[in-house]
């Protein structure tokens, strides 16, 4: 058998080989890189940190569990952002699930873009950061929550 046709028969089964490795070390980056919010069912509580405005914050006040999906709503859909900018914080959201942990989803408002943008992990160092739903809804809800929560209006 000549040398060149057992290079081609090596060849092919390596290359396929190296493409398989590749695509499952990509399908493991994105799987640790997507940091899945907890679902409704698995909440707790909800606090919110919710910024008034850039150099005043609202006290912390409980989400009462049927606005959770609100919440939720108003920063859907969304989709790992693989590039994020410098945002404008408007808020903090600590959920707390039945298995007794933690999880932060900082909010951004993005006052030129509809599109809204946040980060949430279990942790700061282990965030992740979206673009999905909508700034403008996402800050109307909470005023709106916020209100009734504390029974005070945000003229912002």
């Amino acid at each position: 058998m000549p040398v060149a046709n057992r290079r081609r028969r090596w060849l092919l089964p390596s290359l396929g080989a190296f493409l398989l490795f590749a695509i499952g070390v990509l399908l493991a980056y994105v799987s640790l890189r997507t940091a899945s919010i907890p679902p409704v069912d698995d909440i707790q509580s909800m606090t919110v940190q919710y910024l008034v405005d850039s150099d005043m914050a609202a006290p912390p006040f409980e989400v009462p569990q049927s606005r959770w999906k609100d919440v939720f709503s108003a920063i859907s859909p969304y989709s790992v952002d693989p590039r994020p900018t410098k945002w404008q914080v408007l808020g903090d959201i600590t959920i707390r699930t039945k298995h007794e942990q933690n999880y932060l989803i900082s909010l951004y408002y993005l006052s030129t873009d509809p599109v809204g943008a946040f980060s949430a992990g279990p942790t700061f160092e282990k965030r992740v950061y979206y673009r999905g739903g909508n700034s403008a809804r996402l800050k109307e809800t909470l005023k709106e929550i916020y209100a009734a929560a504390t029974k005070k209006t945000i003229s912002h």
